[in-house]
């Protein structure tokens, strides 16, 4: 999801000339406030296609004792079902909290990169305007020994 700060550029008609190379570090068209896209992660087998794998190894998984079968009704299959379902929410419940530390740890590596990166830039910026005031100033020294 997008953050309210999140800024893109609207649709705009190609230049017919071509401009000047970018010193920016992102490529033209896409603003620094916009989101950045991360390679996708795997994502781990579905429940039904874990349920699959299990079932093709012999029958026998580690969520069902055997006792329990999977049309049973009784209160002992409901207790496993329940017991099961209790097991999978804990399980998927702690991979999105992995998933949202590692995001969390790739956001503040990127944040770091990107505050290192403003910094050589703003030094870089400095050093270039400080070069410009000085041929500026040459230029109208020139110019005023011109003019006499």
């Amino acid at each position: 999801m997008l953050s309210p700060l999140a800024i893109r550029p609207a649709a705009a008609a190609q230049p017919s000339q071509p401009t000047q190379p970018s010193l920016l570090p992102y490529p033209a068209g896409v603003h620094m406030l916009s989101p950045v896209a991360s390679p996708p992660a795997t994502a781990p087998a579905s429940r039904k296609r874990k349920a699959s794998l299990a079932s093709s190894d012999g029958g026998s998984s580690a969520g069902t004792t055997a006792g329990s079968t999977a049309g049973s009704s009784g209160p002992a299959g409901k207790d496993d079902k329940a017991r099961d379902r209790a097991q999978r929410n804990r399980e998927a419940a702690q991979e999105s909290r992995d998933r949202k530390k590692q995001r969390m740890a790739e956001l503040e590596d990127q944040n770091e990169s990107l505050r290192r990166s403003n910094a050589a830039l703003a030094t870089r910026l400095q050093a270039i305007e400080s070069s410009n005031q000085a041929l500026l100033d040459r230029l109208e020294a020139l110019s005023s020994q011109l003019s006499q």
